[in-house]
């Protein structure tokens, strides 16, 4: 943009020749002000703002759990060494109960979870 500015201005500059040496000197004067004008004018822009703040987020709630929500249960053990269909069929029973329970455990620290945001994003009443 400053380089076609100051283009412009030395080609009017040179234009000014062709007019009478009066006039060309008026001219040359006002086509230096101008372009030493809009050569400011290039330097004054501000700096670019920063994006507009939107509040229409809901603030960060962090709820804590109890430990005893989050704590892992032993994991049931495999059979080990010479063992029986029985044994296999016990083990994935346990095993089956096992991650039920963890993810029961885990809808109800998601279900106490949903209950605090709920409370702290509720409205206050009088």
């Amino acid at each position: 943009m400053r380089l076609a500015i100051a283009l412009i201005g030395i080609a009017l500059v040179y234009a000014c020749d062709l007019l009478e040496e009066r006039r060309a000197e008026i001219v040359r004067v006002i086509v230096a002000i101008i372009t030493v004008a809009l050569l400011t004018a290039c330097e004054s822009v501000p700096t670019s703002t920063p994006p507009p703040v939107i509040d229409n987020e809901p603030p960060v709630v962090i709820c804590a759990i109890p430990a005893g929500m989050t704590e892992s249960k032993a994991e049931p053990s495999k059979p080990i060494g010479n063992y029986s269909q029985r044994d296999v069929g016990l083990y994935l029973q346990a095993l089956h109960r096992w991650g039920s329970r963890g993810w029961l455990r885990l809808a109800r620290v998601d279900e106490r979870s949903r209950e605090c945001q709920a409370r702290a994003l509720a409205p206050n009443e009088p």
